[in-house]
């Protein structure tokens, strides 16, 4: 969500100046240097130069098409990188993962139908690390290496956020203070390395369930 009205129309007047010059027509928007739902969270706009990277070298990756199910990635329809601006594959309609297993929808989901979708998503992730370990994405494994803000996100959110939540939950997590602070240390560790070769590869940040 864009911090305010203002801000909003100004995005809104540059994309559309932008969009005059091509041939497509852009139906949301997003924000500029934060995260849609938190304002006061920044990021590097830099980061659409690496999403378009991954986004553009995703195409020749085929989706999993399954029992009327399909698996892929957003198709990036355009970038501008002086203006970080990006025009992706979009459904406004549709709802994220959790949500629908949440909503009395999926209440009557058969148990086949579920094993499908589930068969269909981890059948999709294992291809993905697959297509990114061979020689043919060594260039893109070297580009995104050097996306280091994003490096310092996950490891902010996903290992040093372990011992801070031992404060909100001492009674529950104290106990595993030494065994998180040796997973921070290892990740630490692991984001030092730079050698492609060592085992380090893409991983896809994105593949969650929603809020």
């Amino acid at each position: 969500m864009v911090a305010n009205k203002t801000e909003k129309d100004e995005i809104r007047d540059q994309i559309a100046q932008q969009l005059s010059q091509i041939s497509l027509d852009c139906s949301h928007l997003h924000t500029k240097h934060y995260l849609a739902s938190n304002s006061a969270f920044k990021l590097d706009p830099a980061r659409s130069h690496f999403e378009e990277v991954i986004l553009r070298t995703l195409d020749a990756l085929p989706p999993y098409s399954q029992d009327n199910i399909i698996v892929k990635t957003p198709h990036l329809f355009h970038s501008n990188r002086e203006m970080n601006i990006q025009i992706l594959e979009d459904l406004p309609n549709s709802i994220n993962l959790k949500s629908f297993l949440l909503s009395e929808v999926s209440h009557g989901i058969s148990q086949n139908a579920a094993q499908s979708l589930g068969r269909a998503l981890g059948s999709w992730l294992r291809s993905f690390h697959i297509w990114a370990t061979k020689p043919a994405q060594t260039k893109v494994r070297t580009t995104l290496s050097k996306h280091k803000a994003m490096e310092a996100i996950k490891y902010r959110f996903n290992y040093v956020a372990l011992i801070e939540n031992i404060e909100r939950f001492p009674n529950i997590l104290e106990g595993s203070r030494d065994v998180f602070e040796k997973v921070r240390d290892l990740a630490a560790a692991e984001f030092q390395e730079q050698d492609d070769d060592e085992g380090y590869g893409i991983i896809h940040g994105n593949f969650w369930t929603g809020k």
